[in-house]
């Protein structure tokens, strides 16, 4: 019992498939009650047609026959009983002859004329003369008769009215039991209906709850499963299709922020076990002075560094939609940077220099990022350069790019680790690397301004020979000058 009651929880009133259940009920209501209006109105109109017809054609009988036996009576009287009674069986008829003073003169049993009364029915079934309708009978057992009232002349003289009835009661029976069956049949049509619909939206609704079932089951550790694809080609296969592609890009998104996650960890371990462990022997007994420095030295060292790597975390975590995008003019930012660094190349005893640029070239990102960018990629070129070497910068264009070069001479990377260069907190496995320090983010900082701002970056190195990072940004043909 409890089942069932939890499986009809599923499906509430305030869900899509009953909504569907219900739109479907409401729309097939609707469009039943229409098409029955319509029947009925068709009906209705094509009894009453053939009923006019069939009034027109024993008017004219009548009126012939009385027109041909005006001054016999009793032929008349005869007609008029043989006529009532071979009808009967089809439609109720009535016959009456009225002078023209208004005295009835011949008459159908249950009939009364009427020559006065109400407003005449619009029907042309019978020329020349008057369709009425009148309604008799009581309340309670009412029906109505369509009478033709026709004039029958003498010369120019006006002889008899000849009236000519039908009783409507049969035709008006028939509409009654139709009405009935539609008032019958229309709620079995919508109860029919709301169960064909709460059974469609049922079958419609069934790959949602399984979208829902396995979606309720995904966590963070089991993002490996998948939304089942039936194969049908419709919008719930796109629908589980686009879910398990969202899927794969979180996979992969969390398995790299664990690994980043890991990473830091690590790096900040490093250095806080270097200060923990040399503080620990400075105070495990007396030290001179020299001996406090030297700790005290080798300690803000490794400050310096956890500063740094916090700098670089810091700058990862930005969202780069909130900075300021303008177009900014990378000549000025290069210069910039070149004259900045030229004193630690001189200091390493590495020549820096730029090639002669021919014109100004504008990229649209942030100055601050792409200071960012050549300043990595000059500490990195002077850091590993062999000393009396030399650090060049070029700034070209090529086709829609502008494209910066930073080049050294120096160790070199070699070919098995370029691929992992831009890869967060990696760095080179030579100890000419390991003992020039860093914290393995400034080329995973690089290309991540550089990728944000629709730019590509690549490497070309020999190991022995020397590096060269090459960046390429879109031009902004509008701010393109000569100097």
């Amino acid at each position: 019992m409890l089942l069932k009651k939890r499986k009809f929880e599923k499906f509430t009133f305030k869900s899509v498939g009953w909504k569907l259940t219900f739109w479907h009920a409401a729309v097939f209501l609707v469009s039943i009650v229409l098409l029955a209006s319509y029947l009925y109105y068709r009906l209705e109109t094509k009894l009453y047609r053939e009923g006019d017809f069939y009034l027109a054609d024993e008017t004219n009988e009548f009126v012939q026959f009385v027109t041909d036996h005006k001054e016999d009576l009793r032929a008349i009287e005869h007609q008029i009983q043989k006529e009532t009674v071979a009808i009967r069986k089809y439609y109720q008829m009535y016959y009456a002859v009225v002078s023209s003073g208004g005295k009835v003169i011949l008459e159908s049993s249950e009939f009364t004329p009427f020559i006065h009364g109400t407003k005449p029915v619009v029907s042309s079934a019978v020329a020349d003369a008057v369709v009425r309708e009148y309604a008799l009978g009581t309340a309670a057992d009412m029906y109505h008769v369509r009478v033709v009232t026709h004039s029958i002349y003498k010369g120019e003289d006006l002889l008899y009215y000849v009236q000519v009835g039908m009783n409507l009661s049969q035709l008006e029976a028939t509409l009654l039991d139709y009405r009935q069956i539609l008032i019958y049949a229309i709620p079995l049509f919508f109860m029919v209906s709301l169960g064909g619909g709460y059974f469609l939206a049922r079958r419609t609704m069934k790959p949602i709850s399984e979208i829902m079932k396995t979606a309720k089951s995904i966590t963070a550790s089991n993002l490996s499963e998948k939304f089942h694809i039936r194969g049908t080609g419709d919008e719930f296969d796109e629908l589980s299709r686009t879910f398990n592609e969202m899927i794969e890009r979180l996979e992969e998104a969390y398995r790299k922020l664990s690994r980043f996650s890991q990473d830091v960890a690590h790096e900040l371990r490093t250095p806080i076990t270097a200060l923990i462990g040399e503080v620990e022997i400075a105070l495990a007994k007396e030290r001179t002075n020299q001996d406090y420095k030297t700790v005290l030295l080798s300690n803000l060292e490794e400050l310096i560094r956890l500063m740094r790597l916090t700098e670089n975390l810091l700058l990862f975590s930005q969202d780069g939609s909130q900075l300021e995008v303008k177009e900014v003019n990378l000549n000025d930012v290069i210069l910039d940077a070149v004259e900045l660094f030229r004193p630690v190349a001189e200091e390493r005893n590495v020549i820096l220099k730029m090639d002669t640029v021919t014109q100004i070239f504008f990229v649209r990102g942030n100055k601050s990022h792409f200071e960012q960018v050549l300043s990595n990629l000059l500490d990195n070129a002077i850091r590993y350069n062999r000393p009396g070497s030399d650090v060049s910068v070029s700034l070209n264009q090529v086709d829609e790019f502008v494209e910066l070069v930073v080049a050294d001479r120096g160790i070199g990377i070699p070919e098995n680790e370029q691929g992992k260069i831009f890869d967060r907190f990696y760095r080179g496995e030579s100890s000419e690397v390991r003992s020039a320090g860093g914290t393995g983010l400034g080329l995973s900082i690089v290309r991540s301004i550089v990728e944000g701002f629709g730019g590509t970056i690549t490497v070309a190195s020999q190991s022995g020979v020397g590096s060269a990072f090459t960046v390429r940004f879109p031009v902004c043909h509008s701010e393109l000058a000569a100097v």
